[in-house]
């Protein structure tokens, strides 16, 4: 009989590996304006924004550290024994069948055994269902510049048209035919504020509505109570028509139903467009603190929808794309500009997505403003 050498078992020698580095990062530094503006204090000042700071964070890149195998260990067996329930069970089983014998010998019927009992399935042994599919969020947002009741009163620039708070009655049936969920105005002024309170009832809320005064309503948004819960809302001081300052709104809302949220801001700039450049540097400034309030938003993680008058069409267009990284939702496949061109303008961030944008003509046709309405769908 021959034999076969045995070597004992060595573990292997430990491997080499390179040290862990660390990376300090550099100060994040704001992006510049386009143009240099001066903003209003109370712009800079707003606790809401997010704001750049320097960051003291590292990037580590760690490997795993160099220490010896640890020894290979073999336990000796451990003996077999049965359990005493299992014992109980056999000996249970051996009287079971002596009986069941001995019964056979002196004539009495062999017991038929009743089948084994079937487990109940309690709660926690049913495999829990996977988590469900969110919904997307979903709603409809629209821009309106629903005409200034002084541009229709006895005296106004505006002829042939009804009265401001004719015409913001006309102006609550078409957005609720429309289904919007979100609407931008702009010229919204105390009387409109008053009678659209009275035609939509509690089912939109407004802000800021008339609690600005009268120069504070003419940029307000409302949205519909049953789908969005109020998270956050401010103002902006921005200039507008021949430098005044306009308070442009910021809300921030929550979908009730998906818990999924978004900011809309609302703008309203100089106008002009069509006088040869006239207040162009108004425009050129509001832009400016606009590009800065959605970049400044974007940082925030939450989407951002911007609708407003702008009273500027491809330079406002590339702009947006440009600076703050916006899409229009009616521009063309691969960020082109639009074919038809407006003053009036819905943008969204990289994670909005457009859809079925319309001009509704009804609202220049049946004169309830000179601007029509313009509506899209929102996918965030």
């Amino acid at each position: 009989m021959s034999t076969i050498p045995v070597s004992p078992y060595q573990p292997p020698a430990p491997y080499g590996v390179p040290p862990v580095t660390v990376v300090p990062l550099g100060p994040v530094t704001p992006m510049p304006l386009a143009h240099a503006v001066a903003p209003h204090p109370a712009y800079l000042a707003y606790p809401a924004y997010p704001v750049a700071v320097p960051v003291t964070d590292t990037y580590v890149t760690a490997y795993p550290q160099a220490t010896p195998l640890p020894p290979v260990v073999i336990s000796p067996p451990v003996p077999t024994t049965a359990s005493i329930p299992s014992m109980l069970d056999a000996l249970r089983n051996l009287l079971s069948s002596l009986g069941s014998h001995l019964g056979s010998l002196i004539g009495q019927p062999a017991e038929t055994p009743s089948p084994a009992p079937t487990p109940t399935e309690s709660p926690q042994d049913k495999p829990s269902p996977g988590p469900k599919p969110q919904k997307p969020t979903t709603f409809v947002v629209s821009s309106f510049n629903i005409l200034g009741s002084q541009h229709t009163a006895p005296g106004g620039g505006t002829k042939g048209y009804a009265s401001g708070t004719e015409r913001i009655r006309e102006a609550a049936k078409l957005i609720e035919a429309r289904k919007v969920d979100v609407v931008g105005f702009q010229e919204l002024q105390n009387d409109q504020v008053k009678e659209l309170k009275q035609a939509v009832g509690d089912t939109f809320g407004l802000y800021p509505g008339n609690s600005l005064g009268a120069r504070g309503s003419q940029n307000s948004i409302a949205w519909r109570k049953d789908k969005f819960k109020v998270v956050e809302a401010y103002t902006v001081p921005m200039p507008s028509h021949k430098g005044m300052i306009r308070q442009t709104p910021v809300m921030r809302l929550r979908d009730k139903q998906t818990g999924e949220e978004v900011y809309i801001v609302n703008v309203h700039n100089a106008p002009g467009f069509h006088k040869g450049g006239a207040q162009q540097n108004w425009r050129d400034k509001a832009t400016d603190l606009q590009v800065d309030l959605l970049n400044r938003l974007k940082r925030s993680g939450i989407p951002v929808v911007l609708t407003g008058d702008m009273n500027e069409k491809e330079n406002y267009f590339r702009r947006m794309s440009k600076e703050a990284d916006m899409n229009a939702a009616n521009e063309l496949p691969n960020g082109q500009l639009p074919k038809r061109l407006g003053i009036d303008w819905i943008f969204g961030t990289q994670d909005v997505t457009f859809t079925n944008f319309k001009r509704v003509a009804e609202s220049v046709a049946k004169k309830i403003s000179d601007h029509a309405m313009i509506v899209s769908k929102v996918k965030l």
